[in-house]
């Protein structure tokens, strides 16, 4: 029953995270990242992936702080992406330092970086190097919905480079 119970939060974070990359504003798209951390925190926890789990609690931190940046003064200081890839990095330190605790470090990065952009295209497109350092932790991990996660939030990003980004794109010409 355990096993259910964390497999369907993560089946809740995947569907908000498929949703998060089809937002047209930064904040919208940082406050659905903050939802979706938070389901799979607790999926994370479930099954025992403790690096997952606290990466995650970063991811909550991060979707709050980047959601508030257009309307927060501090929610924009430099200090924020730092901090957050600083104690990505001392969460990999801690729980030890392998190939599969590492990667979804690099994803954290990649994301920490796309969600401060000021742009939802910068965000889109800076959000593809998480994908596949995400993917092989959670399939490694044994979270359906983070795998699901990694597959739609490709699928997501493209449909969104498609739909919003280039079509801004040919009006803009």
């Amino acid at each position: 029953m355990k096993d259910i119970v964390a497999q369907a939060f993560g089946i809740g974070a995947f569907i908000v995270a498929m949703l998060s990359f089809q937002q047209k504003k930064q904040k919208t798209i940082a406050f659905m990242q903050f939802v979706s951390s938070a389901l799979f925190t607790v999926n994370y926890l479930m099954l025992g992936a403790t690096v997952g789990f606290w990466l995650n609690i970063v991811g909550m931190v991060r979707g709050l702080v980047f959601s508030q940046r257009e309307r927060r003064e501090w929610a924009r200081h430099i200090a924020w992406p730092a901090a957050m890839i600083a104690a990505c990095a001392l969460i990999v330190m801690l729980n030890g330092i392998s190939l599969l605790n590492i990667l979804p470090v690099v994803g954290m990065i990649f994301s920490t970086l796309a969600l401060r952009a000021e742009k939802a295209s910068t965000v889109r497109l800076l959000s593809l190097g998480s994908v596949p350092c995400w993917f092989i932790y959670n399939f490694a991990s044994g979270t359906i919905g983070g795998t699901l996660t990694e597959i739609a939030n490709l699928v997501s990003i493209l449909v969104g480079m498609l739909r919003l980004d280039r079509k801004k794109a040919n009006t803009e010409k």
